[in-house]
């Protein structure tokens, strides 16, 4: 009796462990990002082509972000067209936005600010410093019709001048 009870027993932890979820074994569980059913053919493309890239982004933001609502790789400002892209998820009733750095090398000076609408209020949200891999997250609500608006620049160390200095209104 005391082994069916230990076979039993030894039965129903494994299984508990097939159906315990990463979190609760004490892993991190990647969101499942879905891409936004309005959005562009740039962000659906780049969506399919980068999934890794696409939860790395969401799980940055964190919470019920896990909606990718655009991806531009192509910011206006960028002087070598491939320093940086803006990313945003949509969740919890706001919009998570990143500016990633794409350039090699050490943390460049990146600051990052994102409005709801087409002008600056007390409802942007601002993020500056040295990164290596992106300014942000940012939290805002979108203005209406979902239009909101990013002002992005980044230079590293060595330059006086910099590399992405732009600005960028979506669905506005």
């Amino acid at each position: 009796m005391k082994r069916i009870l230990a076979v039993l027993a030894a039965t129903t932890a494994a299984m508990g462990a097939l159906l315990t979820p990463a979190s609760a074994a004490g892993q991190p569980v990647a969101p499942k990002v879905t891409v936004a059913a309005d959005a562009d053919g740039e962000t659906r493309a780049w969506a399919a082509a980068n999934p890794q890239e696409a939860v790395a982004q969401a799980t940055e933001c964190g919470g019920n972000y896990n909606t990718l609502v655009y991806i531009d790789g192509n910011l206006p400002g960028d002087v070598n067209g491939d320093d940086g892209s803006m990313a945003a998820y949509a969740g919890g009733g706001l919009l998570c936005v990143i500016f990633k750095n794409e350039t090699p090398g050490n943390a460049n000076y990146m600051f990052l600010q994102a409005c709801p609408g087409t002008t600056a209020s007390s409802a942007c949200g601002t993020d500056d410093g040295y990164y290596s891999k992106f300014a942000g997250p940012l939290y805002i609500s979108q203005g209406a019709g979902g239009c909101w608006t990013a002002s992005y620049k980044m230079k590293t160390e060595a330059e006086d001048r910099y590399l992405i200095n732009g600005k960028r209104s979506y669905s506005c």
